[in-house]
């Protein structure tokens, strides 16, 4: 299973989970990280010991941290984030 499709299942797990309580439609769940808040995470990559710079990607987790950082749903393993 690629990236996409873990996040693809990963986004539909919680918004059943939270339909079938009734608190959220899908208009309201938040997937992507605006400009400001997906900037501010890849600063914190960055300067990070675990972040591998000319693969842009987390020592720890393995993930493109590009790609990572702009989903919502995501976290720093170190959580920095």
């Amino acid at each position: 299973m690629n990236i996409v499709e873990k996040i693809q299942k990963r986004t539909a797990q919680v918004y059943l989970e939270l339909r079938q309580k009734n608190l959220v439609k899908l208009q309201d769940i938040k997937i992507l990280e605006d400009d400001e808040a997906y900037n501010t995470r890849l600063k914190i990559c960055y300067v990070c010991e675990q972040f591998i710079k000319d693969k842009n990607k987390c020592n720890i987790c393995g993930c493109n941290m590009k790609l990572k950082a702009k989903i919502h749903l995501f976290n720093c393993p170190l959580e920095k984030w």
